[in-house]
């Protein structure tokens, strides 16, 4: 049975997943624009490194769903303790030569070493902590062959999520194709199965996406990572 803390917990991470993905007229873009990865655009690997009291951990800002923090109280633990024991700083997510005498370089991502779309998810945290703004992030998303969409500030009316009123809202999109070779994801028998039977993915799981939110000042409070319709 699913008691109302644990009925809270997933209404918010569903409520946050939907503004991604569904046209809600009462959520006003006060501004938006797109940025796309074949866009003559590019942003050095060296942009991106960072020395090592620039770099998030989960002891200075812990990880937060919606702006709560996870932990042991929170009905969303058991799906994020193992990635948040995992990954407890932002160097833990990188590969072992992304650190030099200059300091870590955030381009350099471990994605191989992700099990589930919950290590993105505290991964993709800390880096985005990291950087310190969503304009920042959506360059580093770039570099790593995503399109984005956003920043853009999010003005909630009557929809029972003002907490959220004015934060930013931040996309971005990588083709299956591309993602999936990636990553090394625990599988079971049934996705085993349906990938034999559909070598290109299910129709409706072809596009990587995170869907990223920032408060009012620019600190990440929330993100999700997901496939959708490509």
């Amino acid at each position: 049975m699913i008691d109302r803390f644990q009925l809270r917990g997933t209404v918010k991470l569903l409520a946050m997943i939907a503004k991604a993905f569904l046209v809600v007229p009462l959520v006003i873009a006060c501004f938006s624009h797109g940025v796309s990865a074949q866009e003559n655009r590019s942003f050095a690997r060296l942009e991106f490194v960072l020395s090592n009291d620039q770099l998030s951990q989960q002891t200075i800002w812990p990880f937060l769903l919606h702006d709560d923090l996870i932990d042991a109280q929170h009905p969303m633990w058991d799906e994020y303790e193992r990635a948040l024991a995992s990954h407890p700083t932002t160097q833990s997510c990188l590969l072992p030569d992304a650190e030099s005498e200059k300091g870590w370089n955030l381009a350099e991502v471990n994605w191989a070493g992700m099990r589930d779309h919950r290590d993105i998810d505290v991964c993709l945290f800390r880096i985005a902590d990291s950087l310190g703004s969503p304009d920042r992030m959506q360059e580093w998303f770039i570099a790593q062959g995503y399109d984005s969409k956003g920043p853009q500030q999010l003005l909630v009316e009557g929809r029972g999520h003002e907490d959220s009123d004015g934060w930013i809202h931040l996309e971005a999109y990588l083709d299956g194709a591309v993602f999936d070779p990636r990553m090394h994801f625990e599988t079971t028998v049934l996705r085993s199965f349906l990938v034999w039977l559909l070598p290109s993915g299910p129709p409706h799981h072809r596009d990587h996406a995170m869907v990223l939110e920032y408060s009012k000042s620019g600190r990440i409070v929330a993100i999700a990572s997901l496939r959708r319709r490509g």
